[in-house]
């Protein structure tokens, strides 16, 4: 992504010089992002609404991912909602864009910072004993966040964040869910982002996409995806 990319011009129904606590939702399946934040770093609210969820009731709240995409010392500047479902924020010469590609079940943000200029992420969650672990794999930064029947993984490759989302059933193994959630990411991070873009575009919103954990008439438990 580039400052003059022509994505920018768009037309946007929304287009706002929005204070920090101004929020914008994207996603209308099963992983859905609420944004919200400030120069240089953005917050993302996740939460997954499974085709079982886990108990009835259960909170679909996954938690919330800060990223310090870019120079905070900036004034705010505007954030766009686009007609494509895409969020762009804008801080001087810097711009952040960030998508949910609902076919590859994944949360795209892109930037036009330089690698030196970000910070890194975290995580914190609403719900008791969820585990945070950061570390590097591959050419990626990892963040994988895991608890009771939920995990996030989130991989940064120095150009931008993908993170994914999967929910299972309490009692559940927990290793098999955080390798789904994993596994959305890194199908992901080869993809060109317009691609991605492309893709998600094209996806018919569906609960059938998500990651789900099932038990079967023996009380084994499978993964389940599409």
């Amino acid at each position: 992504m580039t400052p003059d990319d022509p994505r920018a011009a768009h037309p946007s129904p929304v287009d706002l010089r929005a204070p920090a606590h101004e929020r914008f939702l994207l996603g209308s399946g099963p992983f859905r992002a609420a944004l919200r934040g400030g120069p240089g770093i953005e917050d993302f609210d996740l939460s997954l609404d499974s085709a079982r969820p886990a108990e009835a009731g259960a909170s679909p709240a996954l938690g919330r991912l800060r990223w310090h995409w870019g120079p905070t010392e900036a004034a705010p500047g505007h954030r766009r909602l686009g007609l494509a479902d895409l969020v762009r924020v804008e801080n001087g010469p810097h711009a952040m864009e960030a998508f949910l590609s609902a076919a590859d079940r994944v949360l795209v943000a892109d930037t036009t910072v330089p690698v030196v200029a970000q910070g890194g992420f975290s995580f914190s969650s609403p719900h008791p004993g969820v585990e945070v672990r950061v570390f590097e794999d591959g050419d990626a930064e990892w963040l994988v966040a895991a608890g009771a029947d939920r995990a996030v993984a989130a991989a940064w490759d120095g150009r931008r964040l993908i993170v994914g989302a999967a929910r299972g059933f309490r009692g559940a193994d927990l290793p098999p869910i955080v390798e789904a959630a994993r596994a959305d990411v890194r199908a992901a991070l080869p993809v060109d982002t317009d691609a991605l873009r492309r893709r998600g575009s094209r996806a018919e919103p569906s609960t059938a996409g998500a990651n789900t954990m099932a038990r079967n008439g023996e009380g084994a438990v499978t993964w389940r995806s599409g």
